[in-house]
């Protein structure tokens, strides 16, 4: 009996011991307690989501919008000033060859990728990039960059650029070559089609064998005009084809492509086509400013036109025309691509007027070390 009467004392006490402890819960709740006097005067708020930046807004009128500038981690609300403008990639407020410097090791792929010199967000830094930059050359901070490069043989067509996704313009047929020669180791090209009743205009497409996709290279007014010069078909030597394609424009679109004509060589390689020229050289590498200069000489070819001169980075792909001359010398200017960390090759062709010559020797040209 006494281990009973134990046993129901414990249980006895245990109950007074839970009805104390309600009954001070609830004097503390009315009297508001000070032990925790935050939970009553400041609860718990939900965190404050910052909106996502807009994809056409500028806030600092930089050029590059609010939601590149996220990508690439600078500062959308500043212009000026460090990682603040995307495009000055060495933070020095004006866009030069230091910046072009700076970017060769990114777009060789000897530096890691990094978010903040991906100038055009596409995952991958290239010549693309680079283009972005060549694209402001010489611009300071401040005088509204441009995001995007532009294409200097591209002025605004007179038809709409912008296609429809349902063409309204009538496509135009029977697209041939009327004529071609070799004048001055330039092949030229003209071009005629069926015209189309109705629309403004015509634009004019070029695409060499060397590249991937169709360049515009031209527009024709009115709908009764139904030819085309191609005064500059540089790309259409030996080894390399050419091929055109136009459309029709009116005030609500663009046509589909018409048909495709394509052109080899022109006939302008042959046993009457002039030799390559021999002993291309550097006669001096100069700096004008942050830009390098090359001055080229090469030996004379007889009975020629003139020479095309073609260069090409070590970050880029292929040769691109840079010029044409009568003499046997010929001044790069400016070099922009060949700074610290990068090379500039060249080679020259001669031509007449049955066509041109195979490429000369190639000559690489190193840092100008220009500031």
């Amino acid at each position: 009996m006494p281990e009973l009467n134990q046993k129901g004392f414990a249980h006895l006490l245990l109950m007074v011991l839970l009805v104390a402890g309600v009954g001070l819960g609830v004097y503390l709740v009315g009297q508001k307690t000070q032990l925790f006097p935050w939970a009553a005067s400041n609860p718990v708020s939900a965190p404050v989501i910052s909106p996502t930046p807009s994809t056409s807004a500028d806030s600092d009128g930089d050029g590059f919008s609010d939601s590149k500038e996220v990508f690439m981690g600078t500062d959308r609300n500043k212009a000026c000033g460090v990682d603040a403008w995307p495009v000055d990639v060495n933070n020095d407020t004006v866009i030069n060859g230091g910046d072009m410097s700076f970017m060769v090791p990114y777009v060789k792929g000897t530096k890691p990728y990094s978010r903040r010199y991906d100038l055009n967000q596409d995952s991958k830094i290239d010549e693309a990039d680079t283009a972005v930059i060549q694209a402001n050359f010489l611009k300071t901070c401040g005088t509204q960059p441009t995001s995007t490069p532009t294409t200097s043989q591209k002025p605004s067509p007179t038809p709409t650029p912008s296609a429809k996704p349902t063409p309204t313009a009538g496509t135009p047929q029977g697209l041939g070559v009327t004529s071609n020669s070799c004048a001055l180791g330039n092949p030229e090209v003209s071009l005629s089609w069926s015209g189309v009743l109705g629309v403004n205009g015509y634009n004019v497409y070029r695409k060499y064998s060397f590249q991937n996709d169709y360049s515009y290279i031209g527009n024709v007014s009115g709908a009764n005009n139904i030819g085309f010069v191609d005064t500059k078909a540089t790309g259409i030597v030996a080894s390399s084809k050419g091929s055109y394609r136009i459309v029709s424009g009116d005030n609500n679109g663009q046509s589909d492509y018409s048909n495709v004509v394509y052109i080899t060589t022109l006939g302008c390689v042959g046993s009457t086509t002039p030799p390559a020229p021999q002993g291309l050289r550097a006669e001096s590498t100069t700096c004008k400013g942050s830009n390098a200069e090359v001055s080229l000489n090469w030996s004379a070819v007889g009975s020629v036109n003139g020479y095309n001169i073609y260069r090409r980075y070590d970050f880029q792909n292929e040769y691109n025309y840079i010029g044409t001359t009568t003499t046997t010398s010929f001044a790069d200017a400016p070099a922009t691509g060949i700074v610290e960390n990068a090379t500039g090759y060249y080679r020259v062709v001669s031509g007449n007027n049955s066509g041109q010559s195979g490429y000369s020797n190639t000559i690489q040209i190193k840092s100008a070390n220009c500031p």
